[in-house]
């Protein structure tokens, strides 16, 4: 559980390996599990889940001070500080958690809604760009980042530019949608999240999002 060991799972994490893969998956989890932050982060995620953001924040905020080392931790308070609005201090976590852990899809997605947030939408989509081969197969980088490209798509629309405008506009909604469908091809399955996310909700009247969500598999796909 040392910081030396828990980097080197990180990378393993992601490792072209699946026996190498899933060894460190499992032993993150243990780490995770023995960590005497471990405790707050089922109440966390029970805030999250009734969507009282204030008390998921203090909760995952106590995980940290007991477990500073646990990254992840920084990654599940930058998404309870998104969500109220809290840009510069959720900025600052996903940035730490990036540093920490280059592997890490959420922080890194959620980095670039933070800067699409702030205006600077190509810097997000940067971000998205530059990560994508290295979750070529995360469900959830791949949501995410169509919750990128649906934020972007809301800047776009607001151009005075009408030709710069409907390029980019167009650009925008045809990536994120092409990284919806990729992410429930990979396993994502939250159909009822996907109606009401926020970040989609430029892209939810358009037939081609309706379509997909009508279209969902029948069952659970593996992840």
């Amino acid at each position: 559980g040392t910081p030396e060991a828990r980097i080197a799972l990180r990378k393993t994490r992601n490792s072209q390996n699946e026996r190498k893969r899933n060894y460190a998956k499992g032993a993150l989890r243990n780490i995770l599990r023995r960590s005497p932050a471990f405790p707050y982060l089922r109440p966390a995620q029970q805030f999250m889940g009734k969507q009282k953001w204030k008390e998921a924040t203090e909760q995952y905020s106590m995980a940290i001070k007991l477990d500073p080392e646990l990254t992840e931790l920084l990654t599940r308070r930058g998404n309870a500080l998104l969500r109220q609005n809290k840009y510069a201090e959720a900025k600052q976590d996903f940035a730490k958690a990036v540093e920490a852990d280059l592997y890490d899809s959420e922080a890194t997605t959620g980095l670039a809604i933070v800067l699409v947030f702030e205006g600077k939408y190509l810097e997000g989509i940067d971000v998205v760009e530059k990560a994508r081969s290295k979750f070529a197969k995360d469900a959830t980088f791949a949501y995410n980042a169509a919750c990128v490209y649906g934020r972007a798509l809301e800047h776009a629309q607001k151009l005075t530019d009408t030709a710069d405008r409907e390029k980019k506009a167009t650009t925008y909604r045809q990536q994120a949608l092409a990284d919806l469908k990729r992410s429930v091809d990979l396993g994502f399955n939250d159909f009822a999240w996907m109606g009401k996310d926020p970040d989609l909700n430029s892209l939810h009247e358009i037939p081609a999002f309706k379509k997909l969500q009508t279209n969902q598999p029948s069952t659970t796909p593996k992840r």
